[in-house]
């Protein structure tokens, strides 16, 4: 509580009427009485002055009051602090002096509290609207033009259910009259990396923790997806051909016993074939690969294992790998790598840091698509 000017042998006394009021920033203006009395002998004039206060916040309704001596006079104090972000909520104290014309040493001093309630005015925007990738990175944008605070949760919703979110800082809190930038990843559920691309639509909510669901705004965005692989076409062809090259070489066929001049002429491919395997596979002791799979390797061997082989590439520019507990691959067009392991979970590695390596990263699993 704030402790009046007791009555004394002061000259001038004052006091406040409430001495503490609550205002809301932009609002109908509160009043508050300055009581002013003359304790002295002779008729005397007195002017209302306030300190600790921004003038734009109130408005003294009588400029002066004469007085007799033993009389007293109520002198209205409108409070109305602007609304903006530079009104900031919290308690102000002020003080209010009433000072003598005929003497302007003479000066009889009160304080006042007023109150400024705080209110949530925020703006959210999601940049780019639209992306096309396998997954989507966004910036969304939350302006705090409230006085106070603004606490936030961040989620993002789809109509299927089909999107995952992850936000750089899914609860952030906004300085008043301040802009934060929050980064925002969206992807589809599960492993898809093969097929044609999908459009996902998509919301962004920003939700005040202290607010209600009246409070919340939403921003709309799309995704979309698009896998590394469009069809199953050439990687299956692939697949059967390098297939079909294991299985002849592997069954040793005596390709010169063959009618000529057939038998010639296969005799001379399949002697090149092998012996080109037979290089390859020795080249493979050194196990040679390029920097991504030898980071993983290096941080996260307790996931992919030991290097078993030299990293190949398919027709598509993809890089694989076996490891001695399963097999790396790397996927050109999404610049992302998966680890698929001998027990069958599928690994993937994100969020790394600095951009562009894959030092430090999150470990995650890949859910299969049910």
């Amino acid at each position: 509580m704030i402790q009046q000017s007791p009555a004394s042998a002061e000259p001038i006394v004052i006091n406040l009427t409430p001495p503490e009021i609550k205002v809301v920033a932009g609002a109908e203006p509160v009043e508050m009485t300055a009581n002013v009395r003359n304790a002295g002998n002779t008729v005397d004039q007195y002017s209302i002055e306030i300190e600790n206060l921004d003038p734009s916040w109130y408005t003294i309704g009588v400029q002066s009051v004469s007085l007799f001596p033993g009389d007293s006079a109520p002198i209205p104090i409108k409070l109305h602090p602007p609304k903006g972000s530079n009104t900031r909520a919290g308690h102000y104290t002020f003080v209010v002096r009433a000072r003598s014309h005929a003497d302007p040493t003479l000066v009889g001093v009160t304080k006042g509290v007023v109150q400024v309630g705080s209110y949530a005015n925020f703006q959210i925007d999601l940049a780019p609207k639209r992306v096309t990738a396998y997954r989507g990175k966004y910036r969304l944008s939350i302006t705090n033009g409230g006085n106070g605070e603004a606490a936030i949760e961040l989620s993002g919703r789809d109509a299927e259910s089909n999107l995952v979110y992850n936000f750089k800082n899914a609860t952030p809190t906004v300085q008043p009259g301040t802009k934060l930038v929050v980064p925002v990843t969206v992807k589809p559920r599960g492993l898809h990396l093969i097929g044609e691309g999908e459009r996902h639509q998509f919301g962004i909510i920003a939700m005040p923790v202290d607010g209600e669901e009246k409070d919340a705004k939403e921003v709309q965005g799309e995704l979309v997806h698009k896998p590394p692989i469009r069809n199953w076409k050439k990687p299956l062809i692939a697949l059967v051909v390098l297939f079909l090259l294991l299985a002849v070489l592997l069954s040793k066929p005596n390709f010169c016993s063959l009618p000529q001049p057939i038998g010639g002429w296969a005799c001379n491919f399949g002697s090149a074939i092998a012996g080109m395997f037979r290089q390859t596979r020795a080249e493979k002791v050194a196990c040679a690969s390029g920097p991504g799979f030898n980071e993983v390797r290096l941080k996260y061997e307790n996931v992919v294992g030991k290097c078993a082989e030299d990293e190949w590439y398919d027709g598509l520019g993809n890089s694989h790998q076996r490891t001695t507990t399963g097999q790396l691959m790397f996927i050109k067009q999404s610049q992302q790598i998966y680890f698929f392991g001998d027990d069958t979970k599928i690994w993937t590695f994100e969020s790394c840091s600095p951009k562009g390596t894959f030092n430090n990263c999150d470990v995650v699993e890949v859910k299969k698509t049910q």
